[in-house]
């Protein structure tokens, strides 16, 4: 057994430094966690607002899944159309290196940086493993760092001190796989580092490694090696979450954080079900979750036996088979013709009541909000909305987004983004087209208003969850001021408007089959305007932009066809 590591609160300099590494930060400390076992957490010491960033820390090492072809692996910065454009960004399309075909730059100033800094060591070996996994090339880099003295005496003992699970890798197969990788490594780059180091830093790196992802998309582009996110510990239902923008990685407050609370991300996908998440938490991080949502989601599912459901393995024997179900349809949709009978959408739809069936009692319905229907209605609704299917895009999205649990997160704006461009795409449409006519959907004008009143709350909660000064909050502020400038009265943000909304909303949640109870509010105190993009600083003040990305490579498919053990943070030291 390996001997017990100091935790990072036991070491007064290393606290210190941690909280001076990032760029900008509020007050906090590290202290003895109340969530990991004898380790530590990352502690508000002070009163953090609802909506209001914690953190803006440059990340010791950041690497880029080398599938996607749209990011920049030196300033992280995208290239690719943002949700609700016509047109791509102006951020120059990354350009790959002519040395290993995988890393691409988005100018010749980056790939010149990037080669002084790292490249010009990883360059050969990315082109002679073309299946490296990042948390590899991650171990490449801080070795050769450490080879060219590029390592502080301070960063060599933060790392350390991260918690590796040691003990639980060793009595793995995978853990004999990942040591002799670790091995390897360590001869290419730096054979002079003791190889128990090595043997220690790997599986670190993958326990505490972030994974990164923009502020328009649920999925991850990369993971980065980020100190003070390495005291973050999980929750399912947490109070922070983190993004990259800029090459920096953001922690933003999803509710109040009272001074003395631990700041707390997902290191999973929150919207997976309860035996899902505990799963991959206990595979990918050796520890069993315990965490009020867990708890309160276990007491759910034992109250619905008898009246609802047959048994409580049967159901999360289903609940699993549904989350397949839609990742078998995300998977063909990015491979077309190699999994036909799951690139038919319709036919993907038909299976979710009979996958229930197994399991709810005769009589019985499936609960609209629980885990993962609102993910499978999501994820449908990007996969209609990629193929052009903008009625039944509308359908899921409705379905899915207005039913999930909470109203707080980045998955629920954007969820709220993919509901907004469906409806748009419908709102573009004809006004004597058979939809608007036939008197089974809304009228053009209904349809109008229901996307000037999603668009509202959209930009509202946005910037809440991202905040007033996000790019993408700008973006989708930018996009709601031409909404409502080219619109009829009456304008977002008064009285009148909101009762045709709330007309609008009611005939829209009837077609769609929602509950009535699950409708929003768009907003009427946002102030009323003429030229709403004269007023766009006040807009972002009390609203932002979200993720109306659709399913892509980088979404669903990521945590399958990888296996980084990074997720949305580490288990605290």
């Amino acid at each position: 057994m390996a001997p017990l590591r100091q935790a990072f609160h036991e070491d007064e300099d290393v606290c210190k430094y941690l909280i001076d590494n990032p760029a900008e930060s509020t007050a906090l400390k590290i202290a003895g966690s109340t969530i990991a076992h004898l380790g530590s957490g990352l502690v508000a010491n002070t009163n953090i607002l609802q909506g209001r960033q914690i953190f803006k820390s440059k990340p010791l090492i950041a690497c880029v899944d080398p599938r996607l072809d749209n990011i920049c692996h030196y300033c992280l910065k995208g290239s690719e159309r943002v949700p609700l454009a016509e047109v791509p960004t102006e951020q120059p399309h990354p350009k790959v290196c002519t040395g290993c075909r995988r890393a691409r730059f988005c100018s010749k100033t980056c790939h010149s940086k990037a080669w002084k800094l790292f490249h010009k060591n990883e360059c050969k070996i990315i082109r002679d493993s073309p299946n490296l996994l990042m948390s590899h090339l991650a171990l490449y880099r801080l070795l050769f760092w450490k080879k060219g003295n590029y390592i502080s005496d301070k960063v060599a003992t933060v790392l350390s001190l991260l918690e590796d699970h040691f003990d639980e890798y060793s009595d793995t197969e995978a853990g004999d796989v990942l040591f002799e990788f670790a091995s390897s490594i360590r001869n290419t780059a730096n054979p002079s580092v003791a190889l128990n180091v090595v043997l220690r830093l790997l599986p670190a790196i993958q326990i505490n490694a972030v994974k990164m992802r923009q502020a328009e998309k649920s999925g991850s582009f990369g993971i980065a090696l980020d100190l003070i996110s390495c005291a973050i510990n999980h929750s399912c239902e947490p109070n922070a979450f983190l993004y990259v923008e800029d090459g920096h990685i953001i922690a933003r407050s999803i509710r109040h954080i009272p001074k003395g609370e631990e700041v707390t991300i997902s290191y999973c996908d929150p919207m997976l079900p309860l035996k899902s998440r505990r799963g991959y938490l206990n595979e990918e991080y050796f520890f069993n979750c315990f965490c009020k949502r867990c708890e309160s989601e276990k007491r759910e599912q034992k109250a619905m036996l008898g009246s609802t459901v047959t048994a409580l393995k049967d159901l999360q024997l289903i609940q699993g088979m549904l989350v397949q179900l839609v990742n078998n349809a995300v998977v063909a949709a990015n491979n077309p013709g190699k999994h036909k009978h799951f690139e038919n959408l319709e036919t993907v739809e038909m299976n979710i009541p009979t996958l229930t069936r197994r399991v709810i009692k005769h009589g019985a319905a499936w609960p609209d909000h629980l885990d993962p229907m609102p993910l499978v209605r999501n994820t449908l609704a990007g996969l209609y909305l990629n193929k052009g299917c903008h009625l039944a895009a509308a359908r899921s999205s409705l379905r899915g987004t207005l039913m999930c649990r909470y109203r707080n997160t980045p998955e629920w704006v954007n969820n709220l983004c993919t509901l907004t461009q469906c409806l748009a795409a419908i709102a573009a449409g004809s006004p004597d087209d058979p939809i608007f006519t036939s008197g089974s959907f809304l009228t053009l004008k209904e349809t109008q208003r229901a996307v000037r009143g999603y668009g509202m709350r959209m930009c509202k909660d946005a910037g809440a969850v991202f905040g007033g000064g996000s790019k993408y909050t700008h973006f989708l502020c930018d996009w709601f001021s031409w909404v409502v400038k080219t619109a009829e009265p009456p304008r977002p943000g008064t009285a009148e408007f909101e009762a045709v909304f709330w007309e609008a909303q009611k005939k829209l949640l009837a077609w769609a089959d929602v509950d009535l109870a699950y409708c929003v509010d768009p907003g009427s105190s946002l102030p009323e305007v003429e030229d709403l993009s004269k007023k766009i600083g006040k807009l972002r003040t009390i609203g932002s932009i979200e993720n109306l990305k659709a399913v892509s490579d980088d979404d669903v498919v990521d945590d399958d066809e990888t296996d980084e053990k990074g997720a949305d943070g580490g288990e605290g030291a």
